[in-house]
């Protein structure tokens, strides 16, 4: 990890991962979006490290980790088996909280792995599977199809740059790419074969309405009013379909909240934790194991 990562007392890594955690206490495992890494939840850690155990990983192709690679394969579910390892020695379930496509792989860990999750706070999970059995999702499909496609045709022609403008661009409003600094764009467009990655393991994806009703954990769904309406409508299928679920759209911010607005979206989570069961029990530990056949 970076030396400004996630403030950390022990470094963990496997092949394919790099992973923070602070002081033993309830194991918190905190997944961030595309193009980012395990900083983005390095001041929600700050707040949480003296009553849990926070552990960020950098998920493959991002942060530490090796350059994605074009000709590798991607599904949700290559993420959550490397969680899985992450988490194998955890006394009990963990609480994932995560945000787009971190959060898309939170709720398939949670349906894959229902032992292994508590609880779920999740921002705008971009489970675009939801979408496309839905009538009244049509438009809003077809606006990730078509910002999908766009970014293929750019990394066909090899123009990062303009794939990583579209991207940009649809989840945070038209001129956010020209507004940025010109070392983030590079950090964007270094990467941004593997959000094509990303895109296509969530339009693969199959998660239904019906598989997420029988999700028996509490769950906070977070959202904001700016987001592009694709994310919104996501997040109104999942409230509408989990058992115990607890939803709260900010008015002020768009699909990037977590990272814009970091305290507004922190403090909801933290109340969310504190009505949760304290849990290990005291004198509990959990030290992730490192399968290094992985």
């Amino acid at each position: 990890m970076a030396d400004n990562a996630v403030t950390t007392q022990e470094h963990l890594s496997y092949p394919g991962y790099s992973a923070a955690s602070r002081d033993p206490g309830q194991p918190i495992l905190c997944l961030h979006c595309s193009t980012g890494s395990s900083r983005q939840w390095r001041s929600l850690a700050a707040s949480l490290g003296d009553r849990h155990r926070v552990i960020a990983p950098d998920l493959l192709g991002y942060g530490n980790n090796p350059p994605w690679a074009p000709n590798w394969d991607l599904r949700l579910e290559t993420e959550v088996r490397r969680l899985v390892q992450l988490m194998a020695s955890a006394p009990g379930p963990v609480d994932v909280v995560a945000h787009s496509f971190g959060a898309a792989v939170a709720v398939k860990l949670a349906l894959l792995h229902p032992e292994k999750v508590r609880s779920l706070t999740v921002f705008e999970p971009v489970l675009f599977a939801l979408l496309r059995r839905d009538a009244d999702s049509r438009a809003a499909l077809a606006e990730i199809f078509a910002a999908s496609s766009q970014i293929d045709y750019s990394l066909a022609d090899g123009n990062t740059d303009r794939a990583a403008r579209t991207f940009i661009d649809f989840w945070s409003g038209n001129g956010t790419w020209s507004s940025m600094p010109q070392a983030r764009r590079q950090g964007v467009s270094a990467r941004i074969e593997k959000v094509r990655a990303d895109f296509d393991a969530l339009l693969a994806d199959e998660t239904t309405l019906s598989e997420l009703a029988r999700l028996d954990i509490p769950v906070l769904c977070l959202s904001g009013e700016q987001s592009p309406a694709v994310t919104r409508r996501i997040t109104d299928l999942l409230c509408a379909a989990l058992p115990r679920v607890r939803s709260k759209r900010f008015e002020e911010m768009g699909h990037m909240g977590p990272l814009t607005h970091p305290r507004l979206v922190n403090d909801s989570i933290e109340e969310f934790l504190k009505f949760l069961p304290v849990q290990p029990a005291a004198g509990a530990t959990y030290t992730p194991v490192i399968d290094r056949a992985a």
